[in-house]
């Protein structure tokens, strides 16, 4: 015996639910002038067939691909985990699927990234960029480029189009400033990769701070660790620092571990100062110093910029910055 189960249609759906196609088409996709009522009953309707829009039908309708790229340097790395997860969330939200690419700190797979996204793939692009210049990217990424694009994260200098980036200077600042008021005066600096402009700046608010009042800018305390962080904090330790600064969100999980393996009272011992997103509740963060994240306003901050730039091609250009925040220990 042959069965054929045949898929459901728009004209299904909008037969079963008593409207016309083009109440089913808003429902789906989540405009706002259909009533809260009729909605429901589409809605259920939906569910009941089982019904799941053609996207390669609607793409060659409306010319949408209703999928948007997304180009993040280490996806290992929780902070871009967490921005991945929450993007993701806010586009589904706007029935847009997010195809990912993850470059391992490479400009050579960011380019591949890029060059394959648009050659049709996307309606529009997010990316957190491996590289600091422009130039490096006006081959594939001309300033004249049709795409919809989003920078975030990381600031390319030269860049022509919308971006969104997070400054920590202040929320660093802040924290050493604190350190040496609780009469810290050997503070160790542990980084990942020197050249990104979040770690320049880390790097230079901590100088700063220190410089500010009084206190001698030391080689020593300063570890950059672009993948193990454990041998950075052991030698930390054994300088007799009083408190360690970890400026990433990696170098924090880890220098966590560290003191967990080797016995290390936070606060009692070392003050530990990191770098967490502001969705960190998983985490026990007792007696540590927190910069935070705003990882959530990241994520809707870039995705409304890209649609701004979608429905209004030719506006001018927008680069938004977002502080992160210092916050005391809890207890």
């Amino acid at each position: 015996m042959i069965i054929i189960y045949q898929r459901a249609t728009i004209k299904d759906v909008a037969a079963r639910a008593g409207v016309s196609t083009a109440t089913v088409s808003n429902v789906i996709n989540n405009n706002n002038n259909v009533k809260e009522h009729t909605k429901e009953i589409v809605l259920k309707a939906i569910k009941e067939l089982n019904y799941h829009p053609d996207r390669v039908a609607q793409s060659f309708k409306t010319g949408k691909k209703q999928v948007i790229g997304l180009i993040v340097p280490d996806i290992s790395n929780s902070f871009f985990a967490s921005l991945i997860e929450n993007i993701e969330a806010v586009l589904q939200e706007k029935n847009y699927q997010v195809l990912i690419a993850n470059t391992h700190e490479n400009i050579n797979n960011e380019i591949e990234s890029i060059r394959m996204f648009t050659s049709g793939l996307v309606d529009g692009l997010i990316v957190a960029s491996s590289t600091t210049e422009y130039k490096e990217l006006e081959t594939i990424l001309p300033k004249n480029s049709k795409i919809p694009i989003v920078f975030l994260e990381r600031s390319v200098n030269d860049c022509p189009f919308d971006s969104v980036m997070i400054s920590d200077y202040d929320a660093v600042r802040q924290s050493v400033e604190y350190l040496i008021s609780k009469g810290h005066k050997k503070i160790g600096f542990i980084y990942g990769i020197t050249t990104i402009s979040p770690a320049i700046e880390r790097l230079r608010a901590y100088k700063d701070a220190l410089e500010k009042n009084g206190i001698e800018f030391n080689k020593k305390y300063i570890k950059d660790v672009p993948n193990h962080s454990f041998e950075a904090v052991d030698s930390l330790v054994k300088n007799g620092c009083s408190a360690i600064i970890a400026a990433t969100n990696k170098v924090t999980i880890d220098t966590i571990l560290y003191f967990l393996n080797n016995d290390i009272s936070i606060k009692n011992q070392i003050q530990l100062t990191g770098f967490l997103n502001d969705d960190y509740s998983s985490i026990n963060i007792t007696n540590m110093l927190l910069i935070l994240h705003p990882i959530k306003e990241l994520a809707n901050h870039s995705v409304r910029l890209l649609f701004n730039r979608m429905e209004n091609p030719d506006s001018s250009i927008k680069n938004t910055i977002l502080l992160s925040r210092f916050a005391k220990p809890q207890n």
